[in-house]
Protein backbone atom coordinates (compact mmCIF):
# COMPACT_ATOMS: atom_id res chain seq x y z
CA UNK A 1 0.00 0.00 0.00
CA UNK A 2 2.85 2.10 0.92
CA UNK A 3 4.39 1.87 -2.95
CA UNK A 4 1.07 3.04 -4.05
CA UNK A 5 1.19 6.14 -2.07
CA UNK A 6 4.74 6.55 -2.51
CA UNK A 7 4.47 6.81 -6.80
CA UNK A 8 0.94 8.83 -6.86
CA UNK A 9 3.08 11.46 -4.84
CA UNK A 10 6.31 11.03 -6.04
CA UNK A 11 6.40 15.07 -7.23
CA UNK A 12 5.41 16.24 -3.79
CA UNK A 13 7.46 14.93 -0.65
CA UNK A 14 5.12 16.57 2.16
CA UNK A 15 1.66 15.43 0.71
CA UNK A 16 3.45 12.11 0.78
CA UNK A 17 4.78 12.65 3.93
CA UNK A 18 1.34 13.22 5.10
CA UNK A 19 -0.77 10.67 3.11
CA UNK A 20 2.13 7.94 4.18
CA UNK A 21 1.81 9.31 7.83
CA UNK A 22 -2.15 8.85 7.97
CA UNK A 23 -1.92 5.43 6.33
CA UNK A 24 0.67 4.78 9.29
CA UNK A 25 -1.37 6.01 11.83
CA UNK A 26 -4.45 4.50 10.35
CA UNK A 27 -6.20 7.77 9.83
CA UNK A 28 -8.84 6.98 7.51
CA UNK A 29 -10.43 9.56 4.82
CA UNK A 30 -13.91 9.34 4.46
CA UNK A 31 -16.60 11.90 2.82
CA UNK A 32 -13.75 14.82 3.08
CA UNK A 33 -12.88 14.07 6.60
CA UNK A 34 -10.01 12.53 8.70
CA UNK A 35 -11.06 9.57 11.01
CA UNK A 36 -9.81 7.02 13.36
CA UNK A 37 -12.42 4.65 13.24
CA UNK A 38 -16.28 6.53 13.91
CA UNK A 39 -14.43 9.62 15.70
CA UNK A 40 -13.33 12.64 13.55
CA UNK A 41 -10.26 14.30 13.78
CA UNK A 42 -10.37 17.84 13.09
CA UNK A 43 -7.99 19.09 10.10
CA UNK A 44 -6.46 21.84 12.04
CA UNK A 45 -4.98 18.73 14.40
CA UNK A 46 -3.63 17.11 11.81
CA UNK A 47 -2.22 20.05 10.05
CA UNK A 48 -0.08 20.69 13.94
CA UNK A 49 0.67 16.67 13.92
CA UNK A 50 2.06 16.99 10.81
CA UNK A 51 3.79 20.52 11.41
CA UNK A 52 1.89 21.87 8.24
CA UNK A 53 -0.79 24.75 7.63
CA UNK A 54 -4.13 23.50 6.96
CA UNK A 55 -3.99 24.12 3.21
CA UNK A 56 -1.74 21.72 2.86
CA UNK A 57 -3.64 19.00 4.38
CA UNK A 58 -6.71 20.63 2.61
CA UNK A 59 -4.60 19.92 -1.07
CA UNK A 60 -3.83 16.63 -0.04
CA UNK A 61 -6.91 15.66 1.17
CA UNK A 62 -8.16 16.54 -2.48
CA UNK A 63 -5.59 14.89 -4.39
CA UNK A 64 -6.16 11.70 -2.07
CA UNK A 65 -10.24 11.82 -3.24
CA UNK A 66 -9.16 12.40 -6.45
CA UNK A 67 -7.46 9.13 -7.36
CA UNK A 68 -10.46 6.05 -6.79
CA UNK A 69 -7.70 3.28 -5.80
CA UNK A 70 -5.97 5.72 -3.18
CA UNK A 71 -9.28 7.34 -2.19
CA UNK A 72 -10.31 3.35 -1.50
CA UNK A 73 -7.57 2.36 0.18
CA UNK A 74 -7.19 5.85 2.49
CA UNK A 75 -11.00 4.80 3.03
CA UNK A 76 -10.69 1.71 4.54
CA UNK A 77 -7.69 2.26 6.83
CA UNK A 78 -8.28 1.30 10.26
CA UNK A 79 -6.23 1.85 13.65
CA UNK A 80 -4.82 -1.61 15.40
CA UNK A 81 -4.24 -1.84 19.28
CA UNK A 82 0.05 -2.09 20.10
CA UNK A 83 0.57 -3.18 23.05
CA UNK A 84 4.27 -2.91 23.02
CA UNK A 85 4.63 -0.54 25.62
CA UNK A 86 2.13 -1.92 28.16
CA UNK A 87 2.93 -6.00 27.76
CA UNK A 88 6.15 -5.09 29.95
CA UNK A 89 4.60 -3.61 32.76
CA UNK A 90 2.57 -6.79 33.30
CA UNK A 91 5.20 -9.14 33.32
CA UNK A 92 5.20 -9.83 29.81
CA UNK A 93 8.06 -9.53 26.81
CA UNK A 94 8.32 -7.96 23.64
CA UNK A 95 10.79 -9.05 20.90
CA UNK A 96 10.94 -7.10 17.54
CA UNK A 97 12.97 -8.47 14.81
CA UNK A 98 13.94 -5.58 12.36
CA UNK A 99 14.52 -7.85 8.82
CA UNK A 100 16.77 -7.29 5.53
CA UNK A 101 15.05 -6.15 2.79
CA UNK A 102 14.18 -8.90 0.78
CA UNK A 103 14.27 -11.59 2.86
CA UNK A 104 10.76 -11.02 5.01
CA UNK A 105 9.37 -14.52 3.52
CA UNK A 106 12.46 -16.38 4.89
CA UNK A 107 12.93 -14.53 8.21
CA UNK A 108 9.12 -14.91 9.04
CA UNK A 109 8.88 -18.97 7.81
CA UNK A 110 12.11 -19.65 10.15
CA UNK A 111 11.27 -17.35 12.96
CA UNK A 112 7.69 -19.33 12.98
CA UNK A 113 9.72 -22.38 12.80
CA UNK A 114 12.07 -21.42 15.90
CA UNK A 115 8.86 -20.38 17.60
CA UNK A 116 7.16 -23.95 17.14
CA UNK A 117 10.26 -25.96 17.84
CA UNK A 118 10.00 -23.93 21.43
CA UNK A 119 6.30 -24.29 22.03
CA UNK A 120 6.47 -20.32 22.58
CA UNK A 121 3.04 -19.12 24.52
CA UNK A 122 2.55 -15.92 21.70
CA UNK A 123 -0.08 -13.14 22.76
CA UNK A 124 0.28 -11.14 20.01
CA UNK A 125 2.34 -11.35 16.39
CA UNK A 126 2.93 -8.32 14.21
CA UNK A 127 4.44 -8.01 11.16
CA UNK A 128 4.95 -5.98 8.42
CA UNK A 129 6.87 -5.55 4.73
CA UNK A 130 6.21 -3.45 1.95
CA UNK A 131 8.95 -4.57 0.03
CA UNK A 132 10.88 -1.67 -0.04
CA UNK A 133 11.73 0.02 3.57
CA UNK A 134 10.88 -1.15 7.24
CA UNK A 135 10.18 -4.83 7.23
CA UNK A 136 9.75 -5.92 10.82
CA UNK A 137 7.91 -8.51 13.05
CA UNK A 138 7.04 -8.28 16.56
CA UNK A 139 5.70 -10.57 18.81
CA UNK A 140 4.41 -10.56 22.92
CA UNK A 141 5.80 -13.21 25.03
CA UNK A 142 4.07 -14.10 28.16
CA UNK A 143 7.29 -16.65 29.52
CA UNK A 144 10.64 -14.60 28.28
CA UNK A 145 13.11 -16.06 25.80
CA UNK A 146 16.64 -17.42 27.02
CA UNK A 147 20.26 -15.49 26.27
CA UNK A 148 20.60 -18.72 24.30
CA UNK A 149 17.09 -18.26 22.18
CA UNK A 150 17.69 -15.17 21.94
CA UNK A 151 20.61 -15.70 20.07
CA UNK A 152 19.37 -18.61 17.97
CA UNK A 153 17.08 -16.23 16.73
CA UNK A 154 19.61 -13.61 15.85
CA UNK A 155 21.75 -16.27 13.83
CA UNK A 156 18.24 -16.64 11.20
CA UNK A 157 19.61 -15.55 7.71
CA UNK A 158 18.15 -11.94 7.20
CA UNK A 159 17.45 -9.94 10.53
CA UNK A 160 19.35 -6.99 10.77
CA UNK A 161 18.65 -6.52 14.22
CA UNK A 162 16.59 -7.62 17.55
CA UNK A 163 15.15 -5.34 20.31
CA UNK A 164 13.99 -7.03 23.07
CA UNK A 165 11.58 -4.80 26.06
CA UNK A 166 11.77 -7.30 28.88
CA UNK A 167 9.45 -6.50 32.28
CA UNK A 168 11.13 -4.49 35.06
CA UNK A 169 9.31 -6.17 38.06
CA UNK A 170 10.73 -3.48 40.33
CA UNK A 171 9.43 -0.66 38.15
CA UNK A 172 7.03 1.36 40.41
CA UNK A 173 4.70 1.24 36.99
CA UNK A 174 4.92 -2.96 37.32
CA UNK A 175 1.12 -3.27 37.04
CA UNK A 176 0.59 -6.78 38.08
CA UNK A 177 1.83 -5.87 41.54
CA UNK A 178 -1.04 -3.57 42.23
CA UNK A 179 -3.65 -5.23 39.68
CA UNK A 180 -7.14 -6.33 41.66
CA UNK A 181 -7.80 -9.20 39.23
CA UNK A 182 -8.04 -12.31 41.09
CA UNK A 183 -7.44 -14.52 38.21
CA UNK A 184 -5.11 -13.83 35.13
CA UNK A 185 -3.18 -15.50 32.74
CA UNK A 186 -0.26 -13.37 34.70
CA UNK A 187 -1.05 -14.02 38.37
CA UNK A 188 -3.07 -16.30 40.82
CA UNK A 189 -3.99 -14.16 43.84
CA UNK A 190 -2.35 -15.13 47.00
CA UNK A 191 -5.88 -15.11 48.26
CA UNK A 192 -7.76 -17.10 46.08
CA UNK A 193 -5.29 -19.85 47.00
CA UNK A 194 -5.59 -19.50 50.73
CA UNK A 195 -9.56 -19.27 50.29
CA UNK A 196 -9.67 -22.40 47.54
CA UNK A 197 -10.70 -26.16 48.87
CA UNK A 198 -8.12 -28.61 48.69
CA UNK A 199 -7.33 -29.96 45.37
CA UNK A 200 -9.52 -32.96 44.39
CA UNK A 201 -7.86 -36.25 44.78
CA UNK A 202 -7.68 -38.68 41.75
Amino acid sequence: MLILIENFFIDSPTRRRIAEGLFNMGISIRSGRFWIGQIEIPTSEVAKAFNVNRRTVYETLRQIESNHAIATVMAHVASDVDCTQVAPLIGNEVIEIQVSTGLFQRVFVEFNQFISSKSLYITEMVSRTDGKKKSFIRVVLRTPLQDHEIKEIAAIKGILRIHVSKPDIDSPNYLCKTCEVVVCPNKVSTLLLQESAEPLKF
